[in-house]
């Protein structure tokens, strides 16, 4: 037999302690580490930003310093802070709200 988790989980019963069953844990509305959810939550907040508050030339001002471009290592363009910040920052960038889900 297997002992109670604690002893707020014995009662009384007629003869002798009863143990309870202990109430089922709920799951999470979303089953995913907060981190994942910590990302997904910057993904879109990102996407509203450049839906609702930038203009179409600072949308693509962003686009060109924060998405990941190649040629921009082809030793034609000076490394500026943007060269070292675009492998992270492009994972944030997303083309629409159907490509968000």
């Amino acid at each position: 037999m297997s002992e109670p988790a604690s002893p707020s989980q014995i009662e009384q019963g007629e003869g002798g302690p009863v143990g309870r069953e202990p109430e089922p844990r709920r799951e999470p509305v979303f089953n995913m580490p907060p981190v994942v959810l910590a990302l997904i939550g910057i993904c879109v907040v990102v996407h509203l930003i450049r839906l609702y508050w930038l203009t179409d030339d600072q949308d693509f001002s962003l686009l060109i310093r924060t998405a990941f471009i190649p040629i921009r290592y082809s030793g034609r363009f000076d490394l500026d802070f943007y060269a070292f910040s675009s492998p992270f920052t492009y994972a944030f960038l997303h083309g629409g709200f159907a490509h968000l889900a």
